[in-house]
């Protein structure tokens, strides 16, 4: 006696979308499944086409992997094929923008430097349980005293997945 093992099954019309970084493997497959049997054999499918990236993490032309379909054994053919999880899809995930609210400067005595006392940010659009840390820096458009003087803000984030966000 011999084995016969399952084909695997021909799959096609399915994209996966790029999508904004949200700290999840999530992606979002769109098209209609074209379904490539062997011979006159008849396959039938089922659920909704989904996606899942390798990772969560920002980058380009990422692999995506089916899910949400599988292969109706009850009818047809569709007991003698395997539905492949990698059929080509690729899809970008792009950095989340990230702001910066509450920041306060303080005022401060004439010192002869441009330095400004900033505190108080906090970042708007950090996504699921990703900790980043703000640090903030600032100074004066010039050392002299006055009212009113504007002030340059500096902010930077650090954290492990601060590759993930742009921060604006």
């Amino acid at each position: 006696t011999a084995n016969i093992s399952r084909a695997t099954l021909g799959l096609s019309g399915l994209t996966a979308t790029d999508k904004v970084y949200n700290a999840d493997t999530d992606a979002v497959v769109t098209g209609a499944p074209v379904i490539t049997a062997l011979g006159a054999d008849s396959v039938t499918l089922t659920g909704t086409a989904a996606g899942q990236f390798n990772d969560k993490n920002v980058g380009v032309g990422k692999t995506v992997l089916l899910s949400g379909l599988s292969i109706d054994t009850t009818t047809g053919d569709g007991a003698n094929y395997v539905l492949p999880t990698n059929i080509g899809m690729t899809a970008s995930i792009n950095q989340r923008d990230l702001t910066v609210s509450n920041t306060i400067v303080a005022s401060k005595v004439y010192d002869a430097t441009t330095t400004a006392s900033v505190s108080g940010g906090s970042l708007v659009g950090v996504q699921g349980a990703d900790v980043l840390v703000l640090t903030q820096s600032g100074s004066f458009a010039d050392k002299d005293a006055g009212t009113g003087k504007a002030v340059t803000i500096a902010d930077s984030i650090a954290g492990a997945a601060k590759d993930n966000y742009h921060l604006i």
